[in-house]
């Protein structure tokens, strides 16, 4: 069994001397990896539910600090030298589909670290619009754009023509490599909402299932609107 520390890059661990201070222990005291949240902003006043809660409330406000994940992480990396080092989750979105991969493979063929991606729709619509990304079709962008990171994983030269994302011709190396350098290339595994059929957070099977993933998907069920 192998032991993990979400919310990471939050709060008194958000700076760089905190993230030293919880990466240095955790690696010493031999946890196996740390995994970020993000928010790229904090609509005060939002009434969207949050889903893993029930009073439908984050359990932190807009004063707590939140740092970039990928940014967070490449920090961390400079200060460890085999945690797994992963995004639990990214917000998908609002993201433009050729940065995760390429911040992700590069730090890790810099500093050597293992990574690993979980990458979520999201579910606060307030910061949807202040970001100008329609909340209402999330689900079909999410799933457009990990599209577009496979294909452009996958090998040099790629083209991709979809909805939300489109591209010719495009390389993008070094490619994303599993921890003993090989590609790893399988196809994560969906939590699909039933209502609309797009999915709604997607997990590698080497990773497991986030601990709240069915109850998101049931929330989603209830309110999607995609």
């Amino acid at each position: 069994m192998k032991f993990g520390i979400i919310y990471a890059n939050m709060a008194r661990f958000a700076d760089l001397d905190g993230l030293t201070e919880l990466a240095v222990n955790a690696e010493a005291a031999g946890f196996d990896s740390l995994w970020t949240v993000e928010h790229v902003v904090y609509p005060e006043g939002y009434t969207s539910k949050y889903p893993y809660d029930p009073s439908g409330r984050m359990p932190a406000d807009g004063s707590a600090a939140l740092p970039d994940p990928l940014i967070w992480l490449t920090a961390v990396a400079a200060r460890t030298k085999k945690m797994l080092l992963g995004t639990g989750i990214l917000i998908l979105p609002p993201t433009q589909p050729a940065h995760p991969g390429q911040t992700g493979r590069d730090a890790r063929r810099t500093f050597g670290w293992a990574t690993a991606a979980r990458c979520g729709v999201g579910w606060l619509e307030e910061e949807f619009n202040a970001l100008g990304v329609p909340f209402e079709q999330r689900g079909a962008r999410a799933d457009d754009y990990m599209a577009a990171m496979r294909a452009i994983w996958a090998t040099d030269d790629a083209s991709y023509d979809g909805t939300f994302a489109s591209y010719q011709h495009l390389t993008a190396n070094p490619k994303a490599s599993q921890r003993d350098g090989s590609a790893d290339h399988r196809r994560p595994h969906p939590c699909r909402c039933s209502a609309c059929g797009h999915v709604r957070r997607w997990f590698l099977p080497r990773f497991g299932r986030h601990p709240h993933a069915d109850r998101h998907c049931q929330t989603d069920r209830r309110r999607c609107r995609s």
